[in-house]
């Protein structure tokens, strides 16, 4: 009875009340004396329950020993699939994801799902064939596939399921191609199951990356999410909408529906018993506040609160990523003392020599990403570039959207600052290398990076001298102006900051050239007199921009840039006190 009771409340994700009754269960059966040989299934079940709520419950080192009874004890292999599958998510859960993919790797072998060998050449012709074959069907009949009843193949699929996942976050990319595709082909022989929408989503991302076919794209994605309509939102739901989200819809729709899709997203997943992806959920989400109408403030509260329900449900998964934001929020508001110490050994690192953990990539990305903010945000500009060009190579294949905003951002930002700072040509190649990439984004995928785009024209055409011809320079000033009313329409409070800031500096850039020129005798580049020079590179036009920028920057909360401003600009603010709302 106890037993019954305890399966129910699990299903029903009442895991107190599900531990209680398979606890009284448990100490009941302890009054036989041999439990496992005078009650076999009875044992297995009890066993394999337990397990799930201990582990759920992220107790652990006992819900691990569980699972490893129920391996020893387990007659067949079909009665220990689930428990391996149930270990393989704890220690993902924990941050061991090469653990997690070397158990789930071991399995597929003895399932005979994965080859023993594998080229490119194999992956290449299942990418095609996968291809053809939805040129030759429509939606409708992908979906009308029958839907799996082998229980075996299922747990199968979903042990592909998971080598996918895992081999996402470690950056193995043939693992993930391979498995992707394996999983399409068992729901072609098959049918449908969750594992098949893991597919389905998997191959939108390749289609995306590796085809550049975004419209095959989109419709995978439509096919993997009514595949998990017709399987109920299982188990992986969440692992389906963050590949969908994050890495195909997000690109073409706009930020409020992305995060109306994330919130049911996160409560789906938490409600399935998925804390490991229900709370990634929350982490795209306040990385994606960043370059939004958050303040600084805001972001640092929804991390932090993020932090809590990680604490609450034991999930460790990607929580340095989420500590190192917190301190990126803290630091830019001057909450927290930057090591500039600590920043300039990790911006020397040697990668080759020292490569990142597999299991912590994606929070060292973000580790090299927050440092090269801050840099950037006080001037330190090349200290920044180091940081991003080792951002850039750790994890770069299979990156999300909000990677690849906050790299082409970043990257673009600091190119541009190293080339008026030092003028050779490699900085100005990135920018242009930087740009190219957003301009294509844009034109075959959406207007998601738009605002990015915009931003970097205007950097772009700020690095031509103008050699004092005023037409020249209010075309550049007219690119900042867009950029800042486009800023102001999406309520990024960081980017408007930035349009005024680095209008302000082009202006001081332009007026210093005009200084040089007037000294060596030379009025312009032979366009025009060079009248109305002084009204355009004006102090008082200058202060203007700074003094927006500065007001911005406060309502933002970037104390850190403030702070460099009013040391580097004095002649033009003063001191500088924010106003009054």
């Amino acid at each position: 009875m106890n037993l019954r009771v305890g399966k129910k409340a699990l299903q029903m994700a009442a895991l107190a009340a599900a531990a209680g009754y398979l606890h009284k269960a448990s100490n009941a059966l302890k009054r036989v004396r041999k439990p496992w040989e005078d009650h076999y299934d009875l044992s297995l079940q009890l066993c394999q329950a337990r397990a799930e709520v201990e582990l759920s419950l992220g107790h652990f080192e006992l819900g691990y020993r569980l699972c490893n009874e129920v391996v020893d004890k387990a007659k067949t292999l079909d009665q220990k699939l689930q428990t391996y599958f149930l270990m393989a998510h704890a220690l993902g859960r924990e941050n061991k994801h090469v653990e997690s993919l070397s158990l789930s790797l071991s399995v597929a072998h003895m399932l005979n799902v994965l080859p023993r060998r594998c080229y490119l050449m194999h992956i290449t012709r299942d990418i095609l064939k996968i291809r053809s074959y939805l040129k030759n069907h429509t939606d409708d009949e992908i979906l009308e596939l029958p839907l799996l009843d082998d229980q075996r193949m299922g747990i199968a699929m979903r042990i592909c399921s998971e080598i996918v996942y895992r081999g996402m976050i470690v950056n193995d990319t043939m693992l993930f191609l391979l498995q992707g595709c394996k999983l399409i082909k068992m729901t072609m022989k098959y049918g449908i199951c969750v594992g098949s929408a893991i597919g389905f989503m998997t191959m939108g991302m390749i289609f995306d990356r590796l085809m550049n076919d975004y419209a095959s794209a989109l419709r995978c994605a439509n096919i993997a999410l009514r595949m998990m309509k017709l399987t109920g939102w299982d188990y992986f739901a969440g692992l389906v909408d963050i590949g969908t989200n994050e890495y195909i819809y997000r690109f073409s729709l706009p930020d409020e529906e992305i995060d109306r899709l994330n919130r049911s997203a996160y409560h789906r997943s938490m409600k399935a018993g998925d804390f490991e992806v229900g709370l990634l959920m929350l982490k795209f989400r306040y990385v994606a506040h960043y370059l939004q109408d958050y303040t600084l403030q805001e972001m640092g509260e929804s991390i932090e609160h993020a932090l809590q329900q990680s604490q609450i449900y034991r999930v460790t998964s990607m929580d340095e990523t989420s500590i190192t934001l917190l301190r990126l929020s803290k630091t830019l508001r001057c909450a927290e003392k930057t090591d500039w110490a600590r920043i300039e050994v990790q911006s020397q690192r040697d990668l080759r020599r020292d490569p990142p953990d597999l299991s912590r990539l994606y929070d060292i990305k973000w580790e090299f990403f927050t440092s090269s903010a801050l840099a950037y945000y006080d001037g330190r500009h090349e200290l920044s570039y180091r940081l991003m060009r080792l951002f850039r190579h750790v994890a770069d294949k299979n990156e999300p959207f909000q990677l690849i905003k906050h790299r082409l951002f970043l990257s673009g930002l600091t190119a541009s600052a190293m080339y008026k700072q030092t003028k050779q040509g490699m900085y100005r190649r990135k920018l242009c290398s930087q740009l190219k990439t957003l301009r294509t984004i844009v034109a075959n995928k959406g207007d998601s990076l738009c605002l990015c785009k915009l931003l970097m024209e205007a950097e772009h055409q700020s690095l031509s001298d103008a050699k004092g011809n005023p037409a020249k320079i209010q075309k550049v000033l007219n690119a900042y102006e867009a950029v800042i009313q486009a800023a102001v329409k999406e309520t990024s409070m960081q980017i408007t900051a930035l349009g005024y800031d680095l209008a302000a500096e082009y202006l001081i850039r332009c007026k210093e050239q005009a200084g040089g020129q007037r000294g060596r005798g030379n009025g312009g580049d032979g366009d025009g007199d060079g009248s109305g020079l002084e009204e355009i590179v004006s102090d008082g036009a200058i202060r203007q921009y700074l003094l927006q920028a500065l007001d911005h920057y406060h309502a933002w909360g970037c104390q850190l840039r403030i702070d460099y401003i009013v040391r580097h600009r004095r002649e033009y603010v003063g001191n500088w006190h924010p106003t009054k709302p």
